[in-house]
């Protein structure tokens, strides 16, 4: 004896139940919701990155200005303002004797504004953790060791903190990026660890 149809067979009609349908809709959600959580956590990483490479680009950028004019190049650090600016020699400025040099624009360039350029610390001195600093960089290209410290602004992010570290006689900076909240000096390179 053949079996009574289902309503799903009986005109040949095919879908899916409200309980297949209810389950997919929650697992989707579930994914979208974990997608969410780590792309959340990429966001201030990836704003870390930027603003850490922005400092390396002007760094680099008087490294070579220094090297091609045969000039101390300056680069000048605002730790309460989260700035900084390429300062130029005496004699490649334009002298405006009529005007303030504080209402002048002064070129500065900011970090993102959820960006704490929260301390710097350069060899043999003490850590710096608020106001002005200048990095001078001498004609051949080469600066003291010094590394500078940045985090997000928000308080449950404080943990994430980017060591941007520059060696005085080599090319570039290098990032070390730390979620547990941890700064990275450079270690102390002897004159004997180079043979």
């Amino acid at each position: 004896m053949p079996s009574a149809p289902t309503s799903r067979s009986a005109g040949g009609e095919q879908g899916f139940t409200l309980l297949e349908l209810l389950v997919v809709v929650t697992i989707l959600a579930l994914i979208a919701r974990l997608v969410m959580v780590n792309y959340g956590a990429m966001v201030p990483g990836s704003r870390l990155d930027a603003d850490a490479s922005k400092i390396v680009s002007i760094m680099e950028q008087a490294r070579i200005e220094a090297t091609l004019r045969l000039r101390t190049m300056k680069v000048e650090f605002d730790l309460d303002l989260e700035r900084f600016r390429l300062i130029l020699p005496p004699e490649m400025k334009l002298t405006i004797e009529d005007e303030d040099p504080e209402e002048l624009d002064l070129g500065w360039d900011y970090l993102d504004n959820s960006t704490d350029l929260f301390a710097y610390v350069s060899a043999g001195e003490q850590e710096v953790l608020a106001g002005r600093f200048v990095v001078e960089i001498d004609h051949n290209g080469y600066t003291a060791d010094q590394v500078f410290f940045i985090r997000p602004k928000s308080e449950s992010l404080e943990e994430m903190v980017w060591s941007i570290q520059f060696r005085g006689f080599e090319r570039g900076g290098r990032i070390v990026r730390d979620q547990e909240g941890n700064k990275h000096f450079l270690e102390q390179v002897e004159e004997f660890s180079f043979r």
